[in-house]
């Protein structure tokens, strides 16, 4: 990791698709790089006190009503064994003695000593406030840990007992719960202020690997600018065996590999593009309840160790000193003077019979301690302050010195811990895992060859992690535990450019009653360097405007001009298409010109995830390949100083999609083409267009709404309210229809111009030309535009044939873009039913009849039905006209009674046996009729994708070519 944060770049970065570096993100780069350059000039050394604390609230009532006392004001430390430096302790004889306090101990009120008052740093003295609390919530019960969400009412008792306890102005900057974790953090009004991108998470791995009874919440905030800071709030498995311990070093690896920060916004379009990991910080707080235990020493030797000091809380005649001396089993002739009452001469660290002396004893059994030696847990140089306070667990809940006199007495433990690591801290352990992965791999290579290490400088450690009897990191000298070492490598750590970190107090709140967890706190001492956000403005112009100065004198340069269809109008930067209609091509020139002294290479892109060019238009070379297909511009395009080339922009809307947005007004012809030139600056070309409503892609019942003067004239967005005159079919479909069948007919009176009708291919007049043709033929337009403004339909050749195949081909296009098909699927649902149902009972009718009933049940969407009348009429019609009736050989009968097993399967059969029969005619008649049938399936019928297997859609296509030949084939009945 870089040792210099990354600063706040202006400008947005842009990754070329073509190239792994863009010109402007080189450009962006530069200007940071020389900006970071003069950073001496426009940052300022800032000072600030962090204070870290941890409590396991055990799920207790009222223990956020001690919150003020010990975290804000730093009260409720004992003056024998709080890991309090000597000299700190006030008015200790008006201080509330510990049977009085214990006496009084309440869920209702806090437990504080009354008249305490010990000299920490509190209140406004602290610059940020991070408190973490476990068991916020009761974790062992199974309704809450399987609640597949937070239960929020807790953490809001705690944050608003934080409100009332901080001074006025603090403001909350960080808040994450995951169960029964909660992590909040507060800074002061002139730290909040320079606070950004703070990004919280949580990671779960209590049960199964993943639950949140067991886990981390964790917080990411930027400081000034520059620092990043972040805190970890943890409760890790519990238990005293191998196993658990194991499961503990497994979730600290766990939270570190999961916890993922949001990317940071440095602002002005300029974002990281990944998140952060932990470990890419400048300054790192870990605490909670991280559950490691003693090791190797019995249970009941610790608790007689320490309750030989805490009994001296209390005096001879005390109940609680009393039942500690009875399970001490200590002499009536010891009890008149304190059994561990040292001399006074002697200094604490050194007296055999003073706390810290039985702390440190201690101290060399603890498994955290061992576990960061050992290189399995907390070894990537996190830091942990001197222990000079009895263990945090486990103690009756009320008293101040009463370890776990419960059957199971367990045995204490420094659970609780708060954790510190700056950036110069991970730095080195990953520079020494670095050094012994080379002499391990060394050693390897020494074995294979049967050889032996020679000299002790292959060893980069010059203890045993196993023996040495360090309580501290032991493997990393930045430690603030290695004091038993004799020769340490450099004292504290000063950090690189960011700042430096100092541990001022690590105490533990013994006389916090309302927990079986004493409380834990830690303030820190820290030097940063801030950004003064009016000095980097100036310098950045300044950087910014020589960069442009020295760029601007080889930067290639284009011109975009575009010309308008209109000779009457002047070119412009900008592409109107002007009126813009469905189906119809509209084309704009543009033109692009080398105007710089060096070669300039240009392509358009897109921004922001918009794609480069927008579903309705297309670019296209002139003099090179046509674009057919979707918008994709061909490759850069290199253009030496003096050239140009000419680009046609081509608006044609023709894609569903595209045409209901259009239409619902939810989306507008208008974009924005990014011209990008590389090593050169971005063009932004506005393109609009005004559309023109259309009736093509209109439902059925949008349609029966239209007025006799067309689309153009209503407004599609309004409500369908009771003031609209509807119509019983669209007015458009009759239009066509009546128009096609007037057409058919004046033809059918020429004998000439019938036999060359009749000649043309099957399917014909309902076989549409390619897209392209249709967009570029004025005559289709003209009759689309008739049908959008409810004027006549005007063709020059009325009543030719070329008329039939236009309005046939418009007939088709207005069905395939029609939303919704005329027949939806639950109305087929219900046609299909009550034929089964018919077949049932072995009476579906013939042709006749079999209309009839098809016609009933349609009748249920008027519209439906009457448009069904409309098309299929037309269709016999034309079947009628184009082949001439055979009797002998169009006789095919009523439809065949089969009996069989399965109902569908006898329809299917019906289907089946009569194509078989027709087609063993081979009349052109039949022919006809089948193209038909199979063009307007889809077009009158919504098809259902959900049917699966190959037999089902069968099925329903084939009952659905029943119902339509029903219509189409005119059959005489024998």
């Amino acid at each position: 990791m870089p040792s210099d944060i990354k600063p706040i770049d202006p400008g947005t970065p842009f990754r070329d698709p073509h190239v792994s570096v863009s010109a402007e993100f080189n450009t962006q780069r530069h200007l940071a790089r020389e900006v970071l350059g003069r950073r001496d000039e426009y940052t300022r050394a800032k000072q600030i006190r962090v204070k870290t604390g941890s409590w396991n609230v055990a799920s207790c009532a009222g223990t956020e009503k001690d919150i003020k006392g010990w975290f804000v004001e730093g009260k409720g430390i004992s003056s024998l064994h709080g890991g309090l430096p000597i000299g700190n302790k006030t008015n200790d004889e008006q201080v509330e003695d510990v049977p009085t306090q214990e006496a009084r101990a309440s869920k209702h009120e806090s437990t504080i000593p009354i008249n305490d008052a010990y000299h920490l740093p509190s209140n406004d003295e602290i610059d940020v406030y991070a408190l973490g609390l476990q068991e916020i919530v009761d974790i062992n019960s199974a309704a809450e840990a399987l609640r597949p969400y937070n239960d929020s009412a807790p953490a809001t008792r705690w944050k608003e007992a934080m409100a009332a306890a901080l001074p006025e102005g603090y403001v909350l900057v960080a808040e994450q719960q995951c169960l029964g974790l909660l992590l909040l953090v507060y800074a002061s009004p002139s730290i909040a202020s320079t606070i950004s991108s703070v990004s919280t998470t949580s990671v779960g791995t209590g049960l199964m690997g993943y639950m949140a009874n067991k886990g981390a919440v964790a917080a990411r905030l930027v400081l000034g600018q520059t620092t990043k800071m972040v805190f970890v709030n943890c409760h890790l498995a519990a238990g005293n065996d191998k196993a658990s311990l194991e499961r503990r070093n497994w979730d600290v690896s766990q939270i570190i590999q999961r916890t993922r920060f949001s990317p940071i916004d440095h602002g002005n379009g300029v974002m990281d593009e990944l998140g952060d990991y932990i470990g890419e910080e400048d300054f790192a707080f870990w605490f909670g309840d991280l559950n490691y235990r003693l090791s190797d020493i019995p249970g009941d030797d610790v608790r007689r160790l320490l309750l030989l000091h805490t009994r001296n809380e209390y005096g001879q005649d005390d109940k609680t000193r009393q039942i500690i001396d009875r399970e001490l089993k200590l002499k009536e002739d010891a009890k008149s003077k304190d059994v561990m009452a040292g001399g006074e001469a002697i200094e604490p660290s050194m007296d055999p019979a003073s706390p810290l002396t039985t702390i440190a004893s201690l101290m060399i059994h603890d498994q955290l301690h061992a576990q960061m030696r050992l290189r399995k847990a907390f070894h990537e140089g996190w830091q942990e302050g001197p222990i000079q306070f009895l263990p945090t667990y486990k103690y009756d809940i009320g008293s101040v010195g009463m370890f776990d006199s419960s059957e199971k007495r367990r045995s204490p433990s420094w659970c609780d811990r708060i954790l510190y690591r700056t950036k110069k801290h991970y730095q080195y352990w990953r520079q020494q895992a670095k050094e012994l992965e080379k002499v391990h791999k060394r050693d390897e290579e020494m074995k294979a060859r049967g050889l032996e290490k020679e000299n002790a400088e292959d060893i980069i450690f010059d203890y045993d992690p196993e023996t040495d009897g360090d309580d501290g990191v032991g493997d990393d000298p930045t430690s603030h535990n290695n004091e038993s070492n004799d020769t340490p490598v450099y004292q504290e750590v000063a950090t690189d450019s960011v700042g430096s970190i100092n541990l001022e107090y690590y105490v533990s709140h013994q006389r916090i009653l309302s927990s079986d967890h004493k409380p834990l706190a830690a303030i820190f001492d820290i030097q940063y360097n801030a950004v003064d956000a009016e000095l980097k403005s100036r310098i950045y112009q300044d950087v910014a405007k020589e960069i442009d100065r020295q760029e601007n004198e080889g930067r290639p340069s284009v011109t975009a001009i575009f010309e308008s269809q209109d000779l009457h109008e002047k070119p412009s930067d900008g592409c109107q298409f002007g009126d813009l209609r469905f189906f119809q091509e509209k084309t704009v020139l543009l033109t692009v010109a080398n105007t710089s002294p060096v070669p300039a290479t240009f392509e358009f892109v897109q921004r922001d995830g918009v794609p480069a060019i927008p579903l309705w238009m297309r670019l296209e070379i002139r003099n090179g390949p046509r674009n057919t297909g979707h918008n994709n511009f061909p490759d850069p395009i290199t253009l030496q100083p003096g050239d140009s080339a000419n680009i046609d922009v081509v608006a044609f809307v023709h894609q569903a999609e595209q045409l209901y947005q259009f239409n619902e007004g939810s989306t507008k012809p208008d974009a924005v083409l990014v011209m990008r030139v590389y090593k050169g600056r971005d063009h932004f070309i506005p393109v609009q267009a005004n559309w023109l409503p259309s009736c093509f892609g209109l439902s059925i019942d949008r349609l029966i709404r239209i007025g006799k003067d067309g689309v153009r004239k209503q407004r599609l967005d309004r409500e369908l309210d009771k003031e609209v005159v509807k119509s019983s079919a669209p007015r458009e479909l009759f239009r066509l229809t009546e128009s096609l069948e007037k057409g058919l007919s004046n033809i059918a009176s020429d004998p000439a111009r019938l036999e060359v009708m009749r000649q043309q291919n099957l399917g014909w007049p309902f076989v549409c030309r390619p897209i392209e043709e249709i967009a570029r033929d004025d005559q289709s337009l003209s009759i689309r535009e008739a049908l959008d403004t409810g004027s006549p339909i005007e063709l020059p050749n009325a009543n030719s044939i070329e008329e039939i195949e236009l309005l046939s081909e418009t007939l088709v296009l207005f069905l395939s873009y029609m939303s919704g098909q005329i027949v939806p699927l639950q109305l087929w649902d219900i046609l299909s039913v009550s034929l089964v149902e018919l077949e049932k009972a072995r009476r579906l009718p013939q042709d006749e009849q079999l209309r009839s009933h098809v016609l009933d049940v349609l009748s249920t969407s008027p519209p439906a039905s009457i448009s069904f009348t409309f098309i299929t009429f037309m269709l016999s019609r034309f079947v009628t006209i184009m082949a001439p009736v055979d009797d002998a050989l169009d006789s095919a009968g009523p439809l065949l009674m089969l009996s069989t097993p399965g109902v569908q399967d006898s329809i299917l059969k019906r289907a089946r046996g009569l194509s078989l029969r027709d087609d063993q005619r081979g009349t052109r008649k039949r022919q006809i009729e089948t193209a038909y049938v199979e063009r307007f399936m889809s077009l009158i019928f919504e098809m259902d994708d959900s049917l699966k297997g190959t037999r089902a859609r069968k099925i329903s296509f084939d009952m659905k070519k029943l119902v339509l030949e029903a219509f189409i084939l005119n059959r005489k009945a024998e």
